[in-house]
C-alpha cells in the first residue's frame, strides 16, 4: 500500500502529464483493474487521469454528456471541475442517450461509489411511504 501511495505521489505532482492520445486506455485500465479497490489513493489517481483526459476534449457536447454522466452516479469533484460551454441545442434535446462514458469513467465511478463514499452521493432510493410499508403486505394493512 505504501508503495502505491508513493508512486500516485510521484505521478500527481503535476496536472496534464499523460497523454491519452498515444496511449492505450483498455491497457491503462487494466493496470487499474489491479490495484485493489480499498486503496484510497486509487480513487486519487482516477480522479487525476480523469482530470488529465479532460484537457483533451474541447467538443461541448462531449463534456456535457460526461458532466451529466458524473452527476447522474452522483460524483462530486469530477463533476464540477467539468467545464462546459453552451453545448448543442440536440445534444440538450437529447441528453445522455445513448451515452455511457468510456472505460475511464466507469472504472472510477463504479468504484468510488461502492468506495469512496466522501466524494459521491449516496441517496437511499426508498421513499418514505416506502419505508413505512416495509413491514406491510399492502395499503389496506397499513391503513388499518
Amino acid at each position: 500500500m505504501e508503495n502505491i501511495d508513493n508512486i500516485v505521489e510521484k505521478i500527481t505532482r503535476e496536472s496534464n502529464t499523460i497523454d491519452f492520445m498515444v496511449g492505450d486506455l483498455h491497457q491503462l485500465c487494466k493496470v487499474l483493474y489491479a490495484i485493489p479497490s480499498y486503496y484510497e489513493s486509487l480513487y486519487i489517481l482516477l480522479r487525476f487521469l480523469i482530470m488529465n483526459q479532460l484537457s483533451e476534449i474541447y467538443d461541448p457536447d462531449e463534456l456535457y454528456k460526461k458532466k451529466m454522466l458524473y452527476i447522474k452516479y452522483g460524483e462530486l469533484p469530477i463533476s464540477n471541475y467539468i467545464p462546459i460551454n453552451k453545448p448543442s441545442f440536440q445534444c440538450v434535446l437529447y441528453g445522455m442517450y445513448p451515452y455511457e462514458g468510456n472505460e475511464l469513467d466507469m472504472i472510477y465511478l463504479k468504484l468510488g461509489k461502492l468506495n469512496d463514499r466522501n466524494n459521491f452521493i449516496i441517496v437511499d432510493k426508498r421513499s418514505d411511504s416506502d419505508e413505512y410499508h416495509s413491514d406491510m403486505y399492502d395499503d389496506y394493512e397499513a391503513e388499518n
